[in-house]
């Protein structure tokens, strides 16, 4: 502490004035404090981040991120670290491997696709300025898309697909040091920008986006260029001299059978659009083992076909049209 002194006008006798000494406290680091809080109350905060992105996964680029961490704890006094890895299957079987190097051994022959990863890192680092190893905990979970979609298509209606969102893979770490957290979350968050990444093509993307709007256009564009077509044959059905019922009677039912028919086709077709469009998947998986393959070959063969479906319905719709504009054009003359 420091003192000084402070001279009175009454009395010119000496006063001594305590001054706090601020030196010390300022040299009390965020990253001590942190470590007190940890050691007094036992607690550990918490950050996470999601990813929704159509990731290509495999053993290789888990290898990578293996390295990735290994890398980054060897910045630091590592007083003590495990790794676990959890492989769920899509039968709810599971394997679990008590360290990574055990993993690397997982049977790649096995038949069951895989439907999700979970990674978990158990981490003691000390560092410079504490007194204490510190505990950090990384979890990674890691969901093969094609698979994922799959089950859900056979649980939920196909309208809630659009509806419902989800992540794709989600890293929480659990520590002591806020810098230190930011330091991993980053590492792990340019490892998943450095995957292979499925690209759709602009416009399937955007007409599955708005594919649950085609039977509604589909069949009332159609309804309606039947509709122009009907009301430019009245001249040839009914010339300005004559009139008669019978001929009425039979155009009237014609109308309304053509009309009926157009709605009905232009339903269909659009029915049949929509669903081969919402058919087609991104080719977003986690590919460890043969059952993996086989189902991104089928969910590819699923794609193509869907696609085909669309651009003949597609195409058989834009001749519709096409042929209705020159119908009434040919009416018209």
């Amino acid at each position: 502490m420091t003192k000084s002194e402070i001279q009175t006008s009454d009395e010119y006798s000496r006063v001594e004035r305590i001054e706090p000494d601020r030196t010390a406290a300022e040299q009390i680091s965020l990253q001590a404090y942190q470590a007190a809080y940890n050691e007094i109350t036992g607690k550990t905060e918490e950050i996470s981040r999601d990813y929704n992105i159509a990731y290509q996964l495999g053993m290789s680029d888990l290898e990578q991120l293996n390295i990735k961490v290994e890398q980054l704890c060897e910045q630091y006094n590592l007083i003590e670290a495990n790794c676990n890895v959890t492989v769920f299957h899509q039968e709810d079987t599971k394997d679990r491997f008590s360290s990574f190097e055990r993993f690397k051994l997982y049977n790649s022959s096995n038949p069951s696709p895989v439907e999700s990863i979970l990674i978990e890192y158990n981490l003691l680092i000390s560092l410079p300025r504490t007194q204490k190893p510190q505990p950090y905990k990384i979890e990674l979970r890691m969901a093969s898309g094609i698979v994922v979609l799959q089950q859900v298509r056979e649980r939920l209606p196909a309208g809630l697909l659009k509806i419902i969102g989800a992540s794709s893979a989600k890293v929480t770490i659990e520590y002591v040091d806020y810098m230190l957290a930011r330091n991993i979350m980053g590492a792990i968050d340019d490892w998943f920008k450095a995957l292979n990444i499925s690209i759709s093509a602009k416009p399937i993307k955007l007409l599955r986006k708005y594919s649950e709007s085609f039977p509604g256009i589909s069949k009332y564009g159609l309804l309606i260029f039947m509709s122009y077509i009907t009301y430019k044959m009245i001249g040839n059905y009914f010339p300005s001299d004559v009139f008669s019922p019978r001929i009425l009677t039979e155009f009237l039912i014609s109308a309304f059978l053509l009309l009926f028919f157009s709605y009905k086709v232009g339903a269909f077709l659009g029915g049949k659009l929509e669903k081969s469009l919402d058919a087609t998947e991104e080719l977003s998986y986690i590919s460890l083992n043969r059952g993996d393959e086989k189902q991104i070959n089928k969910i590819k063969a699923n794609n193509r076909k869907s696609l085909i479906i669309a651009a003949i319905v597609f195409g058989f719709n834009f001749v519709v049209a096409i042929s209705a504009s020159l119908i009434a054009n040919h009416l018209s003359k």
